[in-house]
C-alpha cells in the first residue's frame, strides 16, 4: 500500500522500531510517571505486584503503583513487568521489588 502512495519512500524496518522508536517512546513515559510520581506523597503510594510464569514457561514479575493525584483522580503506572530468573520466594520478591521502586525513587516504609 505504501509503495502505491510514494514508490520511493522506504519503510523502516523491525531493527529501527526496537532500537529507536520504542526506547525513546519508553523514555518520554518514564519522564512522564516520574514527574507525576515527584508530586506524590510517597506515603500515599499503594503497591501491587504480581509474579506469574509464561506459556513459554518464564518467570516474570509485574510491579504496578496506585496513587491518587492533587485532583483526587485514581491513577496507575506500571513500573516493570521484567523476566524474574530467581525463585519465588519471599526474599527474592522483596529485593527485586525494593530494588525497583529505589530506581523509581519510592523508598519502601515499615508500617
Amino acid at each position: 500500500m505504501v509503495k502505491v502512495l510514494n514508490p520511493r519512500y522506504s519503510l523502516p524496518g523491525r531493527k529501527h522500531f526496537t532500537a529507536t522508536v520504542v526506547p525513546k517512546l519508553y523514555k518520554e513515559v518514564r519522564d512522564k510517571i516520574r514527574q507525576k510520581l515527584s508530586l506524590i506523597n510517597k506515603d500515599t503510594i499503594s503497591v501491587t505486584t504480581d509474579c506469574w510464569t509464561s506459556i513459554a514457561n518464564s518467570p516474570y514479575m509485574t510491579i504496578i503503583v496506585h496513587f491518587i493525584t492533587s485532583e483526587w483522580a485514581l491513577k496507575s503506572a506500571c513500573l516493570t513487568c521484567a523476566h524474574f530468573g530467581d525463585d519465588h520466594n519471599s526474599k527474592n520478591i522483596a529485593e527485586v521489588l525494593r530494588s525497583i521502586l529505589n530506581d523509581w525513587g519510592i523508598v519502601m516504609s515499615r508500617t
